[in-house]
């Protein structure tokens, strides 16, 4: 009888919890593609800066008019421990900027990859020239 009455006592295990949201919110992201040459001829740099928001391990934001020249949309995945795989996708703004001098208008992608830790991170560019994005958690 004591038996039974231990069986009964104990508790089915319960399912573990899902991890804090530490990312969740609202991120200021400052992308920054320097100066390069490319096959002896000079690409001139650009950046970007626009929010984007963190929920449920979920990145997404975008910078100016979706399908317009100068458009551009980072969206991907941000890890429990803050890592970040990201793609990148817009419309080329003025030639001079782009790699192959590609007319304006032209869809683009690359992917970064990156960390987020506390309240800032930072994510590199993978493909052709060298960018980098600056995160900065915002003010609920």
């Amino acid at each position: 009888m004591l038996l039974a009455g231990a069986a009964a006592s104990a508790q089915a295990p319960q399912p573990a919890a899902a991890p804090a949201a530490a990312y969740d919110g609202r991120w200021a992201v400052t992308l920054v593609c320097d100066d390069v040459k490319e096959q002896g001829v000079f690409v001139k740099g650009y950046d970007f800066r626009f929010a984007v928001e963190v929920a449920q391990g979920r990145m997404a934001g975008q910078s100016g008019s979706r399908g317009a020249p100068g458009w551009l949309a980072l969206a991907g995945t941000v890890a429990p421990d803050g890592a970040l795989e990201l793609q990148a996708e817009g419309i080329s703004g003025k030639s001079e900027h782009t790699f192959g001098r590609l007319a304006q208008g032209s869809p683009y992608r690359y992917t970064m990859q990156g960390r987020l830790e506390g309240d800032t991170g930072s994510a590199r560019r993978r493909e052709l020239r060298a960018c980098t994005a600056s995160f900065a958690r915002q003010p609920s």
